[in-house]
């Protein structure tokens, strides 16, 4: 059975990288709760060098690929 194409997305590719921190990580990078932070390549490499790569999870994100992770999730 030959499968057709429902939807196609396209957009620059977005990476979310989390990270578990605690209160005296936010204040030393100077970081608040429940915001996100767009950061230089310069800071962003003194974040993460703080944290070992294994407490850190890397997810693909974007609104092109929620959308898209979401209809496959419906079933599309």
């Amino acid at each position: 059975m030959d499968k057709t194409i429902d939807v196609f997305g396209i957009e620059n590719a977005l990476l979310d990288i989390i990270v578990k921190v605690d209160e005296k990580h936010l204040r030393q990078f100077d970081l608040h709760k429940g915001k996100m932070h767009l950061v230089s390549k310069e800071k962003q490499d003194e974040i993460l060098q703080s944290f070992a790569k294994k407490d850190m999870q890397l997810i693909p994100a974007g609104a092109c690929t929620n959308t898209i992770i979401g209809l496959a999730n419906l079933g599309l």
